[in-house]
């Protein structure tokens, strides 16, 4: 019922519209403020470096060089490297952060870098990939869907993988050239060893005929002749023993570099197959990071009405001072 002893405020409608329109103007500007505040605050949180891809301006991730390189196209298989980012807003962050920390080690991840402050936090980790669905809707979970986004990348990385295949198979390559030179080196060696010590018998048994001959005559020409090849013969004994010692260090030489080779080699294949469990340890685990921002009451507010807080606001006031007028706490407003 109204109050006929209710006070009565008459206002010009030509003031009121122009106090209607500065409020509007002015309720837009505060809203502007608080938008480009809340987007600063965002921007300005610390940034961690992640050991995964980093994101470009339209949300994909960017691969190193080695990791765009085109593959024949008709190869045809994959081996995906997933990466993984997430954003969450909530009122705790400290809360959010360590259901992040729970829920990466409930997959037996493994967290590489965490930052966390009152407002803003940040946990760069790795997860199995045979758990990562389960893991992603944990992280899911942690918040309501409109503060909650995410960024999940594959990049089949089959070129890295070709090129730990043709370096396996070249050292391969190496490895048995390398063999099969020891090996002729070895026959080689062994055949001409055994030609110099037929030489070498040769002319010990010619030796032993002309000293045996030598010791049974007496006569002075044939002694001075038997001599003569007596010493011809120890020279050219002389000639095949230097032959041979030379034939052995050639050898040892050439063997030992070649061992040396084969070693090279074998240290190589040896760091190629580890490169190539990394790889295959690297395909089966997703890299992520997960940021977790502070959210004001008013840009919760915001993203949850289907119409601008302020003009929520400006609605909430306009029906309560309806209410109390009609109560008559408040005088009424006449338009003159």
């Amino acid at each position: 019922m109204e109050n006929n002893n209710q006070k009565v405020i008459r206002i010009s409608r030509k003031k009121l519209i122009i106090s209607l329109v500065i409020l509007a103007v002015f309720g837009l500007v505060i809203g502007i403020i608080l938008n480009s505040l809340s987007t600063a605050r965002m921007k300005s949180a610390p940034s961690i470096e992640t050991g995964m891809a980093p994101l470009i301006s339209d949300g994909r991730f960017a691969y190193p060089d080695y990791y765009n390189e085109q593959s024949d196209i008709t190869a045809t298989r994959e081996f995906l490297k997933t990466s993984y980012s997430a954003t969450l807003k909530t009122r705790d962050v400290s809360e959010v952060v360590k259901e992040v920390k729970n829920a990466i080690r409930d997959v037996e991840g493994r967290i590489d870098r965490m930052n966390s402050s009152e407002k803003y936090g940040q946990i760069s980790f790795v997860v199995p990939k045979s758990r990562f669905e389960e893991f992603r809707s944990e992280i899911e979970s942690l918040t309501y869907a409109k503060l909650y986004t995410e960024n999940i990348s594959s990049q089949n990385l089959l070129s890295q993988k070709q090129g730990i295949e043709e370096q396996t198979e070249n050292i391969l390559s190496t490895l048995e050239s390398l063999k099969k030179q020891k090996d002729d080196l070895a026959l080689k060696h062994t055949q001409v060893i055994n030609s110099i010590n037929r030489e070498i018998t040769q002319i010990r048994a010619e030796l032993a005929n002309v000293r045996s001959t030598m010791a049974g005559t007496t006569e002075p020409s044939v002694i001075t002749l038997l001599r003569n090849q007596e010493s011809s013969l120890t020279g050219q004994e002389i000639i095949q023993k230097q032959k041979l010692s030379g034939e052995n260090n050639n050898y040892a030489v050439q063997n030992q570099n070649l061992e040396r080779l084969i070693i090279n080699e074998n240290n190589n294949l040896t760091n190629i197959n580890k490169q190539d469990s990394q790889f295959a340890n690297n395909i089966e685990t997703v890299n992520g990071t997960v940021r977790i921002y502070w959210i004001s009451v008013w840009n919760l507010i915001k993203e949850y009405s289907p119409i601008p807080p302020w003009i929520l606001i400006i609605l909430i006031i306009i029906m309560g001072r309806y209410w109390l007028v009609r109560k008559g706490y408040l005088s009424r407003i006449e338009l003159v």
